[in-house]
């Protein structure tokens, strides 16, 4: 994540969950030990070895662009190849700091299992109920810090502490 003058980029993370990559990791691996143990690699282990890649090394960031008003969600591959189209600011009306639950249950025949993870997601909300989430951290003080970042690079906007029950205005 970087906090810049005029930019801010935000590596949101995977374009696909950790099932799909291992699951196209694996069969990739799988189609391609099967062609090499047959001395051949066909047409049909070229296709799964650059699906395999696309899935495996796609990840998305949040480009957000102060100067030029304009932000993005883009995917990259390998950090080379971008694409996503600019879009030019929404009138943001505020940036809320809010817990965020995420969780991922893992299933087999004879055992599910569900991982928890609790973060804070700082978002910039417009028209009453839209969001863009510019960032999920883990700690308070990091996310405060983030709101206060986001408030100030759009010209003062107001923030809105969202962890508490009642809602509180912070500024």
């Amino acid at each position: 994540m970087e906090f810049g003058e005029k930019k801010f980029i935000n590596p949101t993370g995977w374009n696909f969950g950790i099932q799909y990559r291992i699951l196209m990791g694996v069969l990739t691996l799988g189609v391609l030990l099967f062609d090499v143990a047959n001395g051949q690699i066909g047409i049909r282990g070229i296709i799964i070895l650059v699906f395999g890649i696309l899935v495996l090394f796609t990840r998305s960031k949040l480009e957000i662009d102060f100067e030029g008003k304009k932000y993005r969600e883009s995917r990259y591959l390998f950090g080379i190849f971008i694409y996503g189209a600019w879009a030019p600011f929404p009138e943001f009306e505020y940036v809320s700091v809010f817990n965020a639950r995420i969780s991922n249950t893992f299933s087999s025949r004879a055992n599910q299992s569900t991982i928890t993870v609790e973060e804070l997601q700082v978002n910039l909300v417009y028209n009453k109920n839209r969001r863009i989430t510019v960032c999920v951290l883990p700690d308070k003080e990091k996310a405060f810090a983030a709101s206060i970042y986001f408030s100030q690079k759009l010209g003062g906007i107001r923030r809105l502490n969202a962890t508490v029950k009642p809602f509180e205005w912070l500024d």
